[in-house]
């Protein structure tokens, strides 16, 4: 898996990181999606936070297989 430089960030993901409880979880959870969307790390994540994340993952999936299709379209030349 390729590094990516961006990605779409929803305010989804925001609002699911809300329900958490405290600011530890959160950022953990802002952490694990920056990291898995940007470099394809797997967060180590339990409880709460993990079950967030797992509901989070395919959007994240998603937009980066878009990602490469429309890089992959670019650089054959196709539209």
């Amino acid at each position: 898996m390729e590094n990516r430089k961006q990605f779409t960030f929803y305010a989804s993901f925001h609002e699911a990181a809300q329900v958490l409880q405290s600011l530890e979880e959160r950022a953990a959870l802002y952490e694990a999606i920056c990291d898995y969307a940007l470099y394809g790390t797997d967060p180590k994540l339990s409880g709460t936070t993990a079950a967030m994340f797992g509901l989070i993952r395919p959007n994240l999936d998603s937009s980066r297989r878009k990602a490469e299709n429309r890089l992959g379209k670019k650089q054959t030349g196709n539209k």
